[in-house]
């Protein structure tokens, strides 16, 4: 679509990526049992076991994620894509050696299986490489208004023709609270578009320099403050967590 322009590939991704988060997923973004997609769409009972949640999968539905969040932006994809981040990338690297995760069994009474050096190298190890040199790959994005802020990682990110430096401080998710910094040597008009997920429902708080913002969006949308920023502006965020069920499909 991006290369020929051509609405029928477009649509044809944008079901795709419907027809896998909606009805092929589990509950933690990730998908496929025995490298596939088995049995009938939207009944996963059976799917469980020892080899689901491929990791090369999971981070082709990310490269996906992107694509699509691109064409459109919607705070549904970006969702999507914090689910998959937390559940099927961050947990596939040991923190001892590096080595990555193949499969991430769901079964119950499964454990993870790491790869070992010098005797496994998988396709899940060559992408899982990549999946750590990319982690802030889809934190930021920007239109010619303003910026997204899609996750919460402590991160900064450099907008050069706006003249724009955006500083994010945050422990997420040891923390529910995310402080955005304006650096800029001039004072700038820009939108600063932050995504409040799907699960913060209860209590959402938000803060510039230190005064409350008022009209705090639904979950599973985007507060919107568009205004001239001047250098040290901090816009913070509390979104209070709960626990909150997940059917399988």
């Amino acid at each position: 679509y991006e290369m020929a322009g051509d609405d029928a590939s477009r649509a044809a991704a944008e079901y795709f990526w419907r027809e896998i988060t909606g009805r092929r997923s589990y509950a933690t973004g990730g998908s496929t049992s025995d490298e596939s997609w088995r049995g009938t769409p939207g009944n996963l009972a059976n799917t469980l076991g020892a080899y689901t949640q491929e990791t090369c999968v999971s981070y082709n539905m990310l490269k996906l994620t992107r694509r699509l969040f691109t064409w459109s932006p919607d705070a549904a994809l970006a969702d999507y894509y914090e689910r998959t981040y937390f559940n099927g990338i961050l947990p596939t690297q040991h923190p001892a050696d590096g080595e990555k995760l193949y499969y991430l069994p769901l079964a119950t009474g499964y454990w993870k299986q790491f790869g070992t050096p010098g005797q496994d190298f998988w396709c899940c190890t060559g992408s899982g490489v990549e999946n750590f040199s990319k982690l802030g790959d889809s934190v930021y994005f920007h239109d010619d208004a303003g910026i997204y802020v899609n996750l919460f990682v402590p991160s900064e990110v450099r907008w050069r023709d706006k003249g724009v430096r955006l500083v994010q401080d945050t422990s997420f998710p040891e923390r529910d609270h995310t402080a955005l910094t304006v650096h800029a040597a001039k004072p700038v008009r820009m939108a600063l578009r932050v995504r409040v997920p799907y699960w913060a429902t209860k209590d959402n708080v938000a803060t510039l320099n230190g005064q409350p913002v008022a009209g705090m969006p639904k979950a599973g949308s985007y507060l919107v403050v568009d205004r001239t920023w001047s250098d040290g502006d901090t816009l913070a965020l509390t979104l209070p967590m709960s626990l909150h069920v997940q059917a399988k499909p």
